[in-house]
């Protein structure tokens, strides 16, 4: 059996099933799954929030979106790239600097500044930021070319820009790394962990860092996971054909091609 043709990202695939629709009346069904071919099209994939106007508001409503519909925020993603990458260069951002600069603060606050918390501190900031970006960026990069593998072996339509939309929304998993702003709390009564990790404030620091980043991987592994089952058949906004300005009609070219101002 021939392997099957990946239709090109211009062509009308139910989302179900990946029939091509194709021609095929807006009104109808999918003949080969019964799914109704207007829930296809282009035009129901509003965006996410941050993708139809990118700001603070919709950012914070997208992670909601995200944590609380993991599921249902799969059907309104666009299949769009530029929107899709800044939302994911923000997030590794904030998840990397976000509980660095928390630690930072929150060791020369008391009681902890009289407790040599400032180089643990430290520590944290130059191991989050300096390691977990690259960590985080590289693991993102692994999860997209993982995404683009299965869609070739599976001969389904996830293309590049199908794929950035996807890590994008599910790189809201590395907002998990924020939870390591509490670890200076560990300071105070630091008795249970050393059991755990050992005496050092600086290894108890990079092992929850450890473990943060573990079950934050784990998350944004899942939702990918979500992501490529619910856009293996996604259908991109189709460009739109330029009109003729008002007032205006287009002529039909004359057979012959001979102009009438031959010759001057």
């Amino acid at each position: 059996m021939s392997r099957r043709t990946i239709p090109g990202p211009d062509v009308l695939l139910c989302e179900n099933c990946g029939y091509v629709l194709e021609g095929l009346d807006e009104r109808g069904s999918c003949p080969e799954c019964g799914k109704a071919v207007s829930e296809s099209l282009s035009m129901k994939r509003v965006g996410s929030p941050w993708q139809r106007r990118p700001g603070l508001g919709s950012w914070i409503s997208t992670i909601r979106m995200v944590v609380g519909r993991p599921v249902a925020i799969w059907n309104v993603v666009s299949v769009e790239p530029l929107r899709a990458a800044y939302l994911t260069m923000i997030n590794i951002v904030l998840a990397c600097a976000g509980p660095a600069i928390a630690m930072l603060v929150f060791s020369l606050m008391p009681p902890l500044h009289n407790r040599d918390w400032f180089g643990a501190a430290l520590v944290s900031f130059l191991a989050t930021w300096a390691i977990g970006a690259p960590v985080v960026s590289g693991l993102s990069l692994i999860e997209y070319a993982g995404i683009r593998g299965l869609a070739h072996v599976h001969r389904w339509r996830v293309g590049h820009v199908a794929a950035i939309a996807i890590c994008a929304h599910a790189s809201v998993a590395w907002l998990g790394l924020l939870a390591l702003a509490i670890v200076p709390l560990f300071a105070i009564e630091p008795d249970w962990m050393i059991s755990i990790v050992s005496t050092r404030e600086e290894s108890r620091t990079l092992a929850a860092f450890g473990l943060v980043l573990l079950l934050c991987a784990i998350w944004y592994s899942i939702l990918c996971g979500i992501g490529y089952k619910h856009m293996r058949f996604a259908n991109a906004p189709r460009a739109v054909q330029p009109q003729p300005p008002s007032g205006h009609t287009i002529e039909a070219p004359r057979a012959g091609g001979g102009g009438s101002g031959d010759g001057q």
